[in-house]
């Protein structure tokens, strides 16, 4: 998710004083008091999500259910107490959000605005005050058994969720404005009721990232993944079978090709996501290349995760001194070309936390997961997000008996938002790169590795740098 606190220079913007507006049903606009970015306004279609203003803020909302000239907005600011001018009104939405397409022209007669009740959430680090987004897994089943697997999928559990079930589950996150959600497993498009959900989902006030191995999509597939509100990342770890088909299985290079070309000839917006181990780090190159000649809207190159079934595989793991050499080389190749297709470069031991506000000096422990996201596993059950999948000891709730939005306030999310302080770590609060190291952050992963939640984290760098 890319936040944007600047519009793009040159772009079209044009209001009429005289037509009738209402917000585009493209956008979520919504308010977090007790977050650190109280208003933002998020484009389901491109995944921008910007810092906009209060009075801004309150525009956009009454135009969410009224069509009205801006006229007539400046009248209802004004009985408010909020004096505008419709030039200032005009100048300040170029200003947070640099287009008008938030604005679509409407004769319609809306119902009145309808305020959602926003609960306070008593907590000690900035919180929103429903998911800013969510992982789901449909399933925990796939129909590949890959070497590289961090979550060791491959059979489903017991009591898995109907199709109905994340249908009604997807409406609350629309109702609760949740930005963006989200599809992983498991394999996806292995789950009965895959295609119907996505299918419904096309018509969700959301924006949808799906994460597939690739070799399951279809024709008509493709065409329903080519909805504006959906992104698709496809897995492709090698740029011929031989390479590819060592971590997924014979056979799997073809089938992902093919499903990547269906989605090119549909139009359907999707990304390439390589693991790089050390059997495929000399194809970099010809893997962008691959991406470019497909239509792909980026490639991103991820370090192989230690976790899971990686863990054991001692021939692909990375030497720290082919980390470097391989951060250097996405460098290099997004550089060359750049004008072509976006490379991106991700080490998992290394997160970005683009949502939270770390001030130096701060000794809360605490990260994404709980603050501004959760996971819902295929049985149903919230988690903090998906390393805790294995151990319900940090369920949540679930969403058999409960909806999503008491769940999200209830005081059962303590743990994860500032109860921990630095001090409370094993290894880290006496490392002399604590301060910098984000890696202390997750405390799921650390407990998934290891089995110690206030163990040291995988990928530690001060170990590495004993090594």
């Amino acid at each position: 998710m890319t936040q944007k606190n600047h519009p793009k220079t040159g772009e079209d913007f044009f209001i009429s004083s005289r037509e009738r507006y209402t917000l585009s049903n493209r956008w979520i606009v919504r308010s977090d008091p007790n977050f650190h970015t109280q208003y933002s306004a998020f484009n389901i279609d491109g995944g921008d999500k910007y810092k906009i203003s209060g009075p801004i803020f309150i525009i956009l909302k009454l135009l969410e259910n009224n069509c009205l000239t801006i006229e007539q907005v400046c009248n209802y600011l004004r009985e408010k107490g909020i004096e505008l001018q419709a030039a200032e009104i005009i100048k300040l939405l170029k200003k947070d959000l640099g287009t008008s397409d938030i604005l679509t022209k409407s004769e319609n007669v809306l119902s009145p605005l309808v305020k959602r009740h926003q609960t306070f959430i008593k907590s000690d680090v900035s919180i929103t005050s429903t998911p800013y987004e969510a992982e789901v897994h449909f399933t925990n089943a796939c129909n590949l058994k890959c070497r590289h697997c961090v979550y060791d999928a491959g059979q489903k559990i017991s009591n898995q969720l109907e199709a109905d079930s994340w249908v009604k589950i997807f409406d609350q996150f629309e109702s609760l404005e949740t930005f963006r959600v989200i599809i992983s497993g498991g394999e996806p498009l292995v789950y009965p009721g895959a295609k119907s959900i996505i299918r419904y989902l096309t018509s969700k006030r959301i924006r949808i990232e799906l994460l597939t191995n690739g070799t399951l999509i279809d024709e008509s597939l493709a065409v329903i993944l080519s909805s504006p509100n959906f992104s698709t990342t496809v897995s492709l770890d090698g740029a011929d079978s031989e390479t590819n088909d060592l971590l997924r299985g014979q056979g799997c290079f073809e089938r992902v090709i093919k499903g990547l070309k269906l989605l090119s000839q549909a139009g359907a917006c999707f990304h390439i996501a390589t693991t790089v181990h050390r059997r495929n780090i000399h194809q970099l190159k010809d893997l962008v290349e691959i991406a470019i000649r497909l239509g792909a809207k980026s490639i991103n190159f991820i370090l192989l995760d230690p976790l899971g079934r990686a863990k054991h595989q001692n021939d692909l793991l990375l030497e720290p001194s082919e980390i470097s050499n391989i951060s250097h080389a996405a460098k290099q190749l997004a550089s060359a070309y750049g004008d072509s297709i976006y490379v991106g470069y991700l080490d998992p031991s290394i997160p970005e936390y683009k949502d939270l506000e770390i001030t130096k000096g701060n000794s809360k422990i605490f990260c994404t997961a709980g603050t501004t996201r959760m996971a819902i596993r295929s049985d149903g059950i919230v988690f903090p997000c998906v390393y805790a999948f294995h151990d319900d000891k940090f369920a949540m709730g679930s969403t058999r008996s409960q909806n999503i939005e008491d769940i999200w306030i209830s005081e059962s999310w303590k743990l994860f938002r500032g109860s921990i302080e630095l001090q409370n770590l094993n290894e880290c609060k006496s490392c002399s790169l604590s301060e910098a190291c984000t890696l202390k952050i997750c405390r799921l992963r650390a407990y998934y590795n290891e089995g110690d939640f206030f163990g040291k984290p995988p990928g530690c760098q001060k170990a590495l740098m004993q090594l």
